[in-house]
């Protein structure tokens, strides 16, 4: 039998484009589903829409109660989910129709990958298809992207939790606005092997109450906090700020990928091809399209 694969949505005030990403959750090729909804204090029609479309599906599961904050509702949907997969969702975005049997049938073929995401199309608002964001798919590629913003689209996320341990698999209230890139980098860090599919498996809509428009300065700042004690960074000083998310190409930013991959050849923390390649493409973009690298 197929393993089963829980799909954890958060929702806080959801109602403009959650019946859209619940529908593309429960259309999926693959079946042996459950759907965990944890309605974080919404004031608006959330539950309504819920109650309507979704109560009859016997593989929702919608927990409904006060405002808490996105960090606690995400550790409450892993903590009841009882799959041995467990994918990510956002209530704004709508996921390719096989996206869940692709991740499902990468894992089962790589027992040691511990979490897989994928590539995305950007999403207006409105549903018009944008621009695409191609990702780097394996493991030495991603450990060096790090360095030049999240390597994994959030809600493309995949885990494998018989693979992770269930007390690595939480997100830290201390990293509000980059709890996913907390948690992605600490999981590196110890030894968990990660992978992306350069499909792209999710549709990503773009909204002005997006975290990383409506917070992008603190989400910067939160960011640098992830890295604080990262042996490269701190044994060459390059500051993250430099680095990381850049919108256009600058003298810091140059300065710090030279920097970056000198001392790299001196330490050898990270395989030298793939950080000298992964720094040329992401410089290339900042170069030639800005907007890509957003």
């Amino acid at each position: 039998m197929s393993p089963l694969v829980s799909i954890i949505v958060p929702i806080y005030n959801g109602e403009s484009y959650m019946y859209d990403a619940i529908s593309s959750v429960l259309n999926q090729t693959y079946k042996n589903i459950e759907v965990v909804v944890v309605l974080d204090g919404c004031t608006d029609g959330t539950e309504g829409i819920m109650q309507k479309y979704f109560s009859h599906d016997a593989r929702v599961k919608v927990i409904s109660r006060e405002n808490k904050g996105l960090i606690y509702t995400l550790n409450e949907a892993l903590s009841l989910s009882s799959g041995k997969f467990i994918a990510r969702m956002d209530a704004d975005d709508t996921m390719h129709i096989d996206r869940i049997r692709l991740q499902v049938e990468f894992l089962l073929k790589r027992p040691k990958v511990a979490f897989v995401g994928s590539s995305i199309r950007r999403m207006s608002p409105h549903g018009k298809l944008g621009w695409p964001r191609f990702v780097f798919g394996s493991d030495k590629w991603i450990r060096s992207s790090f360095y030049f913003g999240n390597p994994f689209c959030h809600p493309t996320v995949m885990f494998n939790t018989q693979v992770i341990d269930r007390l690595d698999l939480n997100y830290s209230e201390s990293f509000k606005y980059v709890e996913d890139l907390e948690l992605f980098y600490r999981l590196v860090l110890k030894g968990y092997k990660v992978a992306n599919l350069r499909k792209m498996l999710l549709n990503y809509r773009l909204t002005p109450e997006g975290v990383s428009r409506k917070f992008l300065t603190e989400q910067k700042a939160a960011a640098s906090t992830v890295y604080a004690n990262d042996p490269l960074l701190s044994s060459c000083k390059v500051k993250i700020e430099n680095l990381y998310n850049q919108e256009c190409f600058s003298i810091d930013f140059f300065k710090g990928v030279v920097q970056l991959n000198v001392q790299n050849l001196k330490l050898r923390y990270l395989p030298v091809f793939p950080l000298i390649c992964v720094s040329i493409i992401t410089s290339l973009k900042l170069i030639l399209k800005p907007t890509l690298a957003k």
